[in-house]
């Protein structure tokens, strides 16, 4: 197999590097990038609405690995296919894994703060353990990345890392794995939602994107404004979303507090060239949120009916779509209130026929009891249901 040239999405805010002066880092781990501080957001700037928070639902973010935070609700260890030798599912050296992570679930920022993250450590930008080169991912560990996820009951599936491939390369490339991971993963119920990818040397408009441009797969590019998208922008797969690419404030890869850009800190603890938060990968992730939203409400919703109801909610001309539009369309309504069966109290009994209301009351208790049992396993089994 012909291996593709990864592009990290997001983090393009080295181009703009000059314009902002050395901050220290904070609480960077050696070897690994830090982040300038900045403020917390004070309100989330895509709310939950109708009472939806995500609850119940589970979403993978298959990336750089995502530390915990206190405002990640739970974060569920996955495979680390990085380092498997050594696993650290948790350990996000890149600062990529964590902020998307907190873009869909962060309890100030996240579009789904009940939902629960699952970190499957797929690719880095850090030097390997075992030499000079970069541990990063290839098309085979995203596959095994995928069908884990599916594994572990993920509904839905955040990619913010992409393979770009020129057009005549893209045809020669077998893909099979990554074909047949991303079927199960429909078959599964499963939503699979990848960013669009950012123009770059490797990938350019013409580029083939990698699992953007696969049939299943929602496509999200990232927009400056509802009707404009980002200059940095790839257009797209087939099932075109678009999302605002900047995050003011992301969750600090050091697992405290927020940052408003990453970069590699001096041996005094300083980010000379910081990069700001921006990219497709930060637009992913909003939608990620939204389709947790849904599933929450509607856990019976299989991913084509998820994918129809997004793209019925997007605004032309590139598929601009937001939680609200999302969840003011045609939801199904929440599910009615248990209805509880009104109790007459009986007269005094009739001693005379004792031993048969005795038999009638066991009958209806082990009916009712048996009935309350087959209830409670079907709502377990019931997909994206809370246990």
């Amino acid at each position: 197999m012909i291996p593709p040239s990864w592009c990290r999405l997001g983090l393009i805010g080295v181009l703009f590097a000059a314009l902002i002066a050395a901050a220290p880092a904070l609480h960077a781990r050696e070897g690994c990038v830090g982040g300038i501080p900045t403020p917390g957001p004070t309100a989330p700037p895509t709310a939950p609405a109708n009472g939806l928070s995500g609850r119940g639902v589970t979403v993978a973010v298959i990336d750089t690995g995502v530390t915990p935070h206190p405002q990640l609700a739970e974060v569920i260890p996955g495979s680390d296919f990085v380092s498997p030798e050594d696993p650290a599912p948790l350990l996000d050296c890149d600062g990529h894994g964590t902020i998307v992570a907190g873009l869909i679930a962060s309890r100030d920022a996240g579009v789904a703060p009940g939902a629960a993250i699952l970190s499957i450590r797929q690719t880095t930008t850090t030097p390997a353990a075992s030499g000079e080169e970069h541990a990063r991912g290839t098309l085979s560990s995203l596959a095994k990345a995928i069908e884990e996820a599916v594994d572990r009951g993920a509904r839905v599936i955040n990619l913010s890392v992409v393979a770009c491939l020129p057009p005549e390369r893209a045809r020669r490339l077998n893909a099979a794995e990554l074909d047949a991971a991303l079927d199960r993963a429909e078959r599964s119920g499963t939503v699979v939602i990848a960013a669009a990818g950012n123009r770059s040397p490797q990938c350019q408009d013409t580029s083939v994107v990698y699992p953007a441009y696969s049939p299943t797969v929602l496509s999200v590019g990232a927009l400056n404004s509802p009707h404009d998208l980002a200059s940095y922008s790839l257009p797209g797969g087939p099932l075109r979303l678009a999302t605002p690419g900047t995050v003011p404030a992301g969750l600090s890869p050091t697992g405290e507090g927020w940052v408003s850009a990453v970069g590699t800190p001096d041996p005094s603890g300083f980010i000379s060239a910081p990069q700001d938060l921006i990219g497709t990968s930060f637009a992913a992730p909003i939608v990620s949120g939204i389709a947790a939203l849904v599933l929450e409400r509607a856990p019976h919703y299989s991913p084509a009916e998820v994918r129809t109801l997004l793209l019925s909610a997007a605004q032309p001309p590139h598929g601009a779509v937001t939680p609200q539009a999302v969840l003011s369309s045609a939801l199904p309504p929440p599910p009615p209130p248990r209805s509880h069966p009104s109790v007459t109290l009986p007269g005094p009994p009739d001693l005379r026929a004792r031993s048969r209301l005795h038999a009638v009351l066991i009958v209806l208790i082990v009916a009712t009891a048996g009935t309350a049992t087959a209830l409670g396993v079907a709502r377990r089994r019931k997909p994206g249901a809370a246990p």
